[in-house]
């Protein structure tokens, strides 16, 4: 399909390799989806926070995308909780929704840290923004990424990032 166009428009390198790989032909350009830097700029972290129940002083490593297998959430979870388990002060607060999410508590659970976890569900806007700047960390275990665009939403807030280094991920997230 790809072929019979003049022109094609990849989000990322990773895809545009892709493409080559499959044959493609046609000319490719990597165009980048953009995000409004001015929308994830600033946010109100406390009073998330206090919505959400973590305490003030609390390190916070968090999460934002869809809850499914193919995001790797079962290895990110683990880690996380690794973490938490070992840090008295320490939350995993993540914002989304989807099947993994029964994955992520009863990984909490058999932890016995279920109350350090906090899934805040799908938020969007201003909501979002508030619950990125409510984390210290912004932690990414995906395999495959098309774009990884909540890298770059994280970052807009100012967020460090820790990521696989992976296609999506590597176009977005640079090592130190």
């Amino acid at each position: 399909y790809a072929n019979l166009s003049d022109q094609v428009f990849a989000p990322s390198e990773s895809i545009r390799d892709l493409l080559l790989q499959r044959g493609v032909t046609t000319p490719i350009a990597v165009v980048p989806t953009g995000v409004h830097l001015e929308h994830f700029a600033r946010g109100d972290g406390p009073g998330f926070r206090r919505q959400m129940g973590i305490p003030e002083d609390a390190f916070v490593a968090g999460h934002l995308g869809r809850l499914a297998p193919e995001k790797n959430l079962e290895f990110l979870t683990r880690a996380v909780a690794d973490f938490v388990g070992r840090h008295p002060s320490a939350h995993f607060l993540v914002i989304g929704s989807g099947p993994s999410e029964t994955v992520l508590r009863d990984i909490f659970a058999e932890a016995g840290l279920a109350a350090r976890l906090h899934i805040a569900g799908v938020l969007q806007q201003q909501a979002l923004s508030d619950a990125l700047h409510a984390m210290d960390v912004f932690a990414f275990a995906s395999t495959s990424e098309t774009q990884g665009m909540v890298l770059t939403e994280a970052m807009a807030a100012g967020l460090p990032v820790v990521a696989l280094d992976a296609p999506g991920a590597r176009e977005v997230v640079r090592d130190r």
